[in-house]
């Protein structure tokens, strides 16, 4: 396999946790999010919708919201990624399975916000990886 572009980059850790938990008190901070998305602020607190094109379009909500969730879990968690701040499409994606994962256990998007769990999330996000075992067996199954 070629190396990699710009190899001297490290690769972020994964998600812990403390920062997801950073991510949701971003989320129902009605100062954070009149400061960072105020469009998001007028309206009643949820999960909002951010594909990674999004997040890397300069000067969109989208943008300077992932930004500054990137900056909070930094400011607050930082030691879970060695003090580096989270990519924004790393930031979009894991918006995109707190939502994912919240709507899968109600179907009211106010709802969601306030009764997400962290600790079934992050379980739900482990148990979804494959271990390298599993990995494996299923390489092996699989034709050529």
């Amino acid at each position: 396999m070629p190396p990699r572009r710009g190899g001297g980059k490290n690769v972020p850790n994964a998600w812990a946790a403390a920062e997801v938990t950073v991510v949701l008190d971003c989320l129902k901070s009605k100062d954070f999010l009149a400061t960072h998305a105020p469009d998001l602020a007028e309206s009643p607190p949820s999960f909002p919708s951010i594909t990674v094109q999004e997040a890397c379009q300069r000067d969109s909500w989208q943008n300077q919201l992932c930004v500054a969730v990137a900056r909070a879990v930094q400011a607050r968690t930082g030691e879970h990624n060695n003090q580096q701040v989270r990519p924004l499409g790393s930031v979009a994606l894991k918006l995109g399975q707190m939502r994912k994962h919240a709507l899968a256990r109600t179907s009211d998007e106010r709802a969601a916000l306030d009764e997400f769990d962290v600790a079934s999330f992050m379980t739900a996000a482990t148990d979804a990886k494959p271990s390298d075992g599993a990995a494996a067996a299923a390489a092996a199954s699989s034709p050529a």
